[in-house]
């Protein structure tokens, strides 16, 4: 079992979203950076590799929820601010900010 800490995690993030990595890719490669040789997955693996990427994602619990997509940005009113994630649509689709956004209709 390798010796590492919340704030080894904390580091490799700073680290990453400087570097410009994509939030659901990080406990991946801080699993990867941190276990080094030991970084094993499938049959047979390490259960550190497991420890450290649920470990990461309690810290940033969006690497659960963001994925690459079509765009992602913001969208505010007065004070209200709500992340929007645009997702990836095959064929003719037609997509409505709002809906986006999670509001229950144009007019909320």
């Amino acid at each position: 079992m390798s010796s590492w800490t919340l704030d080894d995690l904390r580091r490799l993030h700073l680290k990453y979203a400087k570097e410009g990595i994509h939030i659901h890719q990080q406990p991946f490669r801080a699993a990867s950076e941190i276990l080094g040789s030991g970084f094993v997955i499938g049959i047979g693996g390490n259960p550190e590799v497991k420890r450290v990427m649920d470990a990461y994602a309690a810290m940033m619990p969006e690497v659960e929820t963001n994925w690459r997509s079509a765009g992602i940005g913001f969208a505010a009113s007065v004070d209200l601010v709500r992340k929007l994630t645009f997702p990836v649509m095959f064929g003719q689709v037609s997509i409505q900010p709002w809906q986006v956004a999670g509001f229950a209709s144009v007019e909320e």
